[in-house]
């Protein structure tokens, strides 16, 4: 398994171009003319842009996995602030945080699914996640402060009221 998780780790980083970092304190600031993005920036854990969507003119999504062992509520809060100046525009922006490969979809050149009549995942609270939102008049995350916490529990952070 850790053969092929590492080489798509790798090509993953390749193909999001500087999406692979490392987070914490800005240390680095390079040229980077593929993305909007101008700057690549150096934190103190790993994280991996697997989604980044312009859903409408002022809807954009973006996905994250994270590795478990970076989850707090420091290190979520400089992700959200370093990810949401890197996407300006639109208005509306959310970033979903996952720190498990369950919580991924399975690799699929499979057409898209739909919402089903299918029960919810017995396992979603299983793991740590976070969800970051940018509004008009404010900016906050919710996250889980443990595994297996019902979304009902999970802390709210007051990022920005405007």
């Amino acid at each position: 398994m850790k053969r092929i998780v590492m080489p798509l780790a790798i090509a993953a980083a390749l193909v999001f171009n500087c999406s692979f970092k490392s987070a914490g304190e800005p240390s680095a600031e390079t040229a980077n003319q593929s993305r909007t993005v101008k700057y690549c920036t150096t934190f103190n854990f790993h994280y991996l842009e697997t989604e980044n969507v312009l859903y409408t003119s002022i809807v954009r999504h973006i996905e994250i996995f994270l590795d478990e062992k970076a989850f707090s509520e420091t290190n979520l809060k400089k992700l959200f602030e370093y990810l949401s100046k890197q996407n300006p525009d639109p208005v509306h922006l959310t970033v979903v945080v996952k720190t498990n490969w369950a919580q991924l979809p399975m690799a699929s050149d499979c057409p898209g699914y739909g919402v089903s009549e299918q029960p919810p995942d017995p396992h979603e609270y299983d793991y740590l996640q976070a969800t970051y939102y940018r509004r008009k008049d404010q900016e906050y995350f919710r996250y889980s402060p443990a595994p297996h916490v019902d979304q009902a529990y999970f802390k709210t952070v007051e990022m920005k009221k405007k």
